[in-house]
């Protein structure tokens, strides 16, 4: 009976400890996508990614520098390598099947045919200036492990803040600007609460589907509109 009484007791002590699921959509707006430098345009770079990878204005893209192979004991199959950052870059436009970055830090100018990575190894900073976010840090640290996770007294400079301010959990990028806004009910985290605002133009920035298809729908909505004027005008001169 007493050996009962303390298997339980450590189990309900270790479901109390367990660390949440991240939501789904934290992880999709942070989840890594690889591509390549293409070429180097005035002060700023262009990479082969765009919207269908899921990418966003304020994004980091890390440089990667290919490190030592992992080979499976044995077969010697590869099994992958352990790549190191050597610079990261920003996303400030995105076109169809490209977009623009800037350079942020780098070892070196970065060269055509560079492999980047969004969000990897990239330095990342919690911040809780009321103290009770302990669980929601251990959370994103959890389900984030691609971001390099600084501590409170880290001599390195983080390129994004995930900082807990009352009610939502606010992720800011080196310069300040506000990239993604998550609810927090209960001290756990929510779905997005908006859109971020473009900081070059005051608006909210539009969905991944309205980025991709918004011109598509709004040469359909022309188009509609014209072509009803149009019929309007006809009834009028008969």
């Amino acid at each position: 009976m007493k050996a009962f009484s303390l298997s339980l007791l450590f189990l309900l002590l270790l479901v109390g400890t367990a660390v949440a699921e991240l939501p789904a959509q934290i992880k999709a707006d942070f989840a890594p996508h690889s591509g390549h430098l293409i070429m180097p345009v005035g002060s700023e770079y262009l990479v082969d990614l765009d919207a269908f990878s899921n990418l966003q204005k304020g994004d980091i893209l890390t440089l990667i520098s290919p490190g030592e192979k992992i080979l499976q004991s044995g077969t010697k199959k590869i099994l992958g390598s352990l790549d190191l950052p050597k610079g990261y870059l920003q996303v400030t436009r995105i076109k169809s099947g490209y977009s623009y970055a800037r350079l942020l830090l780098a070892e070196q100018p970065p060269q055509k045919g560079d492999q980047v990575r969004r969000f990897e190894q990239v330095p990342a900073q919690f911040n809780d200036p009321q103290g009770n976010g302990a669980a929601i840090g251990r959370q994103l640290q959890q389900g984030l492990p691609q971001l390099t996770w600084l501590g409170p007294d880290s001599p390195l400079k983080p390129l994004l803040i995930f900082s807990l301010e009352q009610d939502r959990l606010l992720v800011r990028t080196t310069d300040g600007s506000l990239l993604h806004s998550y609810a927090v009910v209960d001290g756990q985290l929510g779905a997005p609460i908006a859109s971020p605002t473009d900081t070059t133009t005051g608006k909210k920035r539009p969905g991944l589907l309205k980025r991709m298809f918004g011109g598509m729908f709004g040469f359909l909505h022309s188009k509609e509109t014209t072509d009803s004027a149009a019929a309007d005008a006809n009834a009028s001169t008969r």
